[in-house]
């Protein structure tokens, strides 16, 4: 997971997305979305999640609102709609599949150009916004809430000391 994160981290510098960039991602459960979400969380980049089930005005609101300069979909289900969103959306440069497609950067195939770095993450302040997850929406429009890196750290820390564990996970 560490090398994967590594290279597909690195194929996102090699374009020009990193500390600070907006990135959504639009995809159906699958692992590379952990491994985007390792790189872009490393690098620094602001996330935010488009819900797979969501309409297209729903897609076009949050990556508007959100101001999202870079857009990882999955090509077998979300290609038509990634090319609505870059064709509506001004803020959205990057287009990047997680597979081949016909109108954006396999971000797979371009991760594996590169080879395996020691993982360091970018300097951020711990207030700065790690993320925008949208409401919703059951009172009007949906909101972005941000979260912080510093959250984002307290979550796992909470989950582990409160949750209840096994002492030894299913296989």
């Amino acid at each position: 997971m560490r090398a994967a994160i590594s290279r597909y981290q690195q194929a996102l510098a090699s374009v020009g997305v990193g500390q600070g960039s907006s990135v959504a991602v639009l995809s159906k459960n699958r692992p590379e979305v952990l491994i985007n979400m390792g790189a872009t969380m490393i690098a620094g980049c602001r996330n935010s999640a488009l819900n797979p089930m969501g309409s297209l005005d729903d897609h076009l609101y949050i990556t508007a609102d959100a101001e999202i300069e870079t857009l990882v979909f999955d090509p077998v289900h979300f290609e038509e709609r990634a090319a609505e969103l870059k064709a509506q959306v001004p803020t959205l440069k990057n287009l990047f599949s997680l597979g081949p497609s016909k109108i954006a950067t396999d971000i797979l195939a371009l991760a594996d150009t590169f080879t395996e770095q020691r993982l360091v993450a970018a300097h951020v302040d711990a207030e700065d916004t790690s993320s925008m997850v949208y409401t919703g929406g059951t009172t009007g429009k949906p909101k972005g809430v941000m979260g912080s890196f510093r959250s984002g750290v307290a979550l796992p820390q909470i989950q582990m000391s409160e949750w209840q564990w096994p002492d030894q996970p299913d296989s």
